[in-house]
């Protein structure tokens, strides 16, 4: 994958230098395109658009089940990296996170989910530090639904849709609207969601007169032909979703300039037509513009065109293209865009992954053999890394017909603006009404990768957020007494576990140091200790816990309405032996139906000041009102936070033989320094009763105990001057998917078996033919079995294969 990279970017550059070349030997030396375009190779050079997407194992979630996944990041700054993926409710909340060290642009990790986990619309969210310093549409977001049988089913399907608000736009080919020009124009009909809602209406002049009537193709897209007539304005007369009528207005066509028509659909070549109208009628002179074409920030096509007699006309062979976005744009001579237009061309070069198995039917907990082969569309074999999915689909809930996968998102969710639904029906087949709906979607949605005129004026993006490549600790080293930032200190940072772990860093002249190089899972509390250049510790360390706080939450698009259309049926699912199985589990009544989900609101709450590596606690007790009645905090809490018990002075969280871990302000402490704090020092107490980010002393679950503002500096090591303990948050533990192998002399080794994903491998690896194997056993239910594979290659090509096989009752 960075081979592919770096070996880009030179070609860009060598291109870009041949070409300016030729511009500068040009009769019209003065066209400015080739600085414009000098600037957008530094922008594409220093500034490079990393991008990443997760293979989930499914799209649909029982509590207390396990979320796994697989990151793929491509044009990374830096080969590795760390990655945090986050899990987020539907009102934005943070419920888990996970920070993950992508070796050469891969990790994968899970999420569990616990059985209290609320039914309703959750969101994976990815991304890297480096990311962060662009719009966060370039983070991967995946939406999908848990379902927890425990919750009661509301149905607010009629307040939803008395929310619905309806937003219907044109897009111009070209993005110009000019009398006189038959102009293709494209038009978007949608919920605020941005959710596509088929349209259908009619085009009206001023004067009342019909133009034309026109209808969606597919998810509220579509376009007409329309010459827009001197003095006339137009109007659409549009009916939304079959019963909301409203009247838009067309832009007002402009009296001269030039459109741009594109013909993609031929399969050899893209024909490109050039029509100028002038408010001179008799001025037919030439006029040079300079029509480019680019990818990803990497310029392939330029040309100088003359404008003679108003009209141009180019045909460009699709062989001389890369797959994936084109953006076609034409400059007049200082540099300045006229129109645009995107084109998506697709040379089907990705890598077919086709799956054989050695039955096609099974019988329950047979073992089933797979054989996977990664080949080209010529038939070459490659080498690459994959990640498989084997799952139930009667457990799913579906979201979409054509969900996103890794081609769609690399090749047309991480390059277009908005909400693209269904992604994979643009890729199904190669049939005129596929290739028509996907070149609306170029119509309809911009490009993210820069805007032009930004460029021109050298606004370029402020870097706030280095890439990381490691964990990092940094902070600031002040004076007591006057609290200036004290340069040259000597900082040492040692590990509480191991005496052997110590660092050793000198503060810069602001004061500020930085331990780097550190690699290592779970959390490790460190102890830090400044001294001064006169051997003395009279100073106070601030840390910088910046890199791990979320960013600020933007939206969910809520698959809510397919979800209404098409529910899941559990009784299906839930054959008799498995509802037996889910009714002890849950405590459930026989028939269970999934109704709607009732989605909250997605107003984000305003911090409380209080730094947490973990996402939303289990129970959260607030204790701002000073309460003087109770002699100790064990006193007051006895009783008071659920499923806690308080013995011999230690907390216990119901189910686990081994007391909770106490952390005060994040920092770990003993129960018996708790006894000695007022009650009224403390905000507030929360109990995370699964902790996997604080290791393995996070197993029995922790509780965090936070102090009032104002109040740490008394408490925490009062009496240690240049002293700081924290708690550094390391990479994620990496869990092991557990498959069980059955041996057919046991068969009631596991009474029941009806896990929704049956098995997953994040680490698949093909050999130089092309080839890897996998073995695994069936469970308990029979039915239809789906496979998913997906991964790249190692010269970053993407890969992508599905398959199924059946699965038969033992008799």
């Amino acid at each position: 994958m960075r081979t592919s990279a770096k070996f880009a970017g030179l070609l860009s550059i060598c291109l870009l230098l041949i070409l300016v070349f030729t511009f500068s030997t040009s009769p019209v030396s003065e066209n400015k395109t080739p600085q414009l375009l000098a600037k957008a190779n530094i922008y594409n050079m220093q500034f490079p658009q990393e991008k990443v997407y997760l293979h989930l194992d499914r799209s649909s979630y029982w509590a207390s089940e396990d979320i796994w996944f697989k990151a793929y990041l491509k044009d990374s700054p830096i080969p590795d990296c760390n990655l945090y993926v986050e899990l987020l409710n539907a009102s934005g909340r943070v419920i888990q996170k996970k920070m993950y060290w992508a070796q050469g642009g891969l990790a994968y990790g899970d999420f569990h989910l616990t059985d209290t986990i609320p039914t309703g619309m959750y969101q994976i969210r990815s991304y890297t530090n480096w990311m962060r310093n662009f719009d966060d549409c370039w983070f991967f977001r995946k939406d999908l639904v848990i379902v927890n049988l425990r919750d009661k089913q509301t149905d607010s399907e009629a307040d939803r849709l008395k929310e619905r608000k309806i937003d219907f736009q044109f897009f111009p080919e070209g993005g110009t609207f000019v009398t006189g020009i038959k102009t293709k124009v494209a038009f978007k009909a949608a919920d605020q969601n941005g959710k596509g809602l088929d349209a259908e209406g009619r085009i009206v002049d001023d004067l009342g007169h019909e133009a034309l009537k026109f209808k969606s193709n597919f998810k509220g897209i579509g376009n007409f032909m329309l010459e827009p007539r001197e003095g006339r304005k137009y109007t659409a007369q549009v009916k939304v979703a079959g019963e909301i009528e409203m009247n838009v207005d067309l832009p007002v066509s402009k009296p001269e300039g030039i459109n741009m028509a594109v013909n993609p659909i031929d399969s050899t070549k893209i024909e490109i037509r050039l029509v100028r109208k002038s408010m001179a009628s008799t001025d037919n002179s030439a006029t040079e513009y300079a029509l480019v074409g680019q990818t990803k920030g990497g310029v392939f096509f330029r040309k100088n065109i003359a404008m003679v007699n108003n009209a141009f006309t180019l045909d460009i062979k699709k062989q001389d293209m890369p797959t994936g976005i084109i953006q076609f744009t034409l400059f007049d001579q200082e540099a300045v865009p006229v129109c645009e237009r995107l084109v998506f061309i697709n040379h089907h070069d990705f890598i077919t992954v086709e799956i054989t198995s050695d039955k096609e039917a099974y019988l329950t907990r047979e073992r089933v053999q797979l054989g996977l082969q990664a080949f080209d569309k010529e038939g070459s074999p490659y080498l690459s890394n994959l990640s498989l999915s084997v799952f139930n689909p009667e457990s799913q809930l579906r979201t979409a017909d054509y969900p996103n996968n890794i081609l769609t998102h690399f090749l047309l969710g991480a390059e277009l603006k908005g909400l693209i639904e269904d992604p994979g029906y643009y890729f199904k087949d190669d049939s005129l009404s596929t290739l028509q709906a996907l070149d609306n979607l170029m119509l309809t949605h911009g490009y993210r990768h820069f805007e032009w005129e930004a460029i021109r004026e050298d606004r370029f993006p402020r870097i706030t957020y280095p890439a990381e490549e490691c964990i990092k600790v940094r902070g600031l080293v002040k004076s007591i007494l006057l609290g200036k930032p004290v340069p040259d200190c000597s900082v040492t940072m040692m590990s509480v576990k191991s005496l052997l772990d110590i660092k050793e860093q000198k503060t810069d002249s602001l004061g500020q140091f930085l331990f780097t190089d550190l690699y290592f899972n779970d959390t490790i509390q460190y102890s830090l200790q400044a001294i001064n250049k006169k051997g003395k510790r009279n100073t106070q360390i601030e840390l910088d816990t910046a890199s791990f706080v979320s960013p600020p939450f933007t939206y969910l698009p809520v698959t809510y309405q397919y979800i209404k259309e098409n529910p899941i049926n559990t009784t299906t699912w839930l054959s008799e032996s498995n509802k037996d199985l889910i009714n002890k589990k849950w405590h459930v009544s026989d028939t269970i139906l999934l109704g709607d989900i009732n989605i909250s609101g997605t107003k984000v709450k305003k911090g409380d000041g209080h730094i947490r590596v973990y996402g939303t606690a289990d129970f959260v007790l607030d204790m701002k009102k000073e309460n003087d009645v109770y002699g100790s905090l064990f006193d007051m809490l006895d009783g008071q936070i659920p499923g806690v018990v308080l013995e011999d002075k230690s907390f216990y969280i119901r189910g686990n033989q081994q007391p909770a871990l106490l952390l005060l302000d994040g920092v770990p402490i003993d129960a018996d320094f708790l006894v000695s704090m007022p009650v009224k020092s403390f905000d507030k107490v929360e109990v995370v009763k699964y902790a996997p980010m604080l290791g393995s002393r996070g197993n029995n679950g922790a509780i965090f105990f936070y102090l009032k503002r104002g109040q740490q500096q008394h408490f925490i090591n009062p009496d240690a001057e240049g002293m700081k303990s924290c708690m550094v948050v390391g990479y994620s533990v990496i869990r092991k998917f557990y498959a069980p192998q059955y041996n057919a002399q046991l068969p009631t080794q596991i009474k029941n078996d009806f896990r929704s994903t049956i098995y997953w491998n994040p680490i698949v690896r093909t050999d130089s033919l092309g080839r890897a194997r996998v073995s695994f056993s069936n469970i308990d239910q029979a039915g239809e079995v789906q496979i998913v594979v997906e991964g790249v290659t190692a010269d970053g090509k993407l890969c992508r294969g599905v398959g199924k096989y059946m699965v038969q009752p033992k008799e």
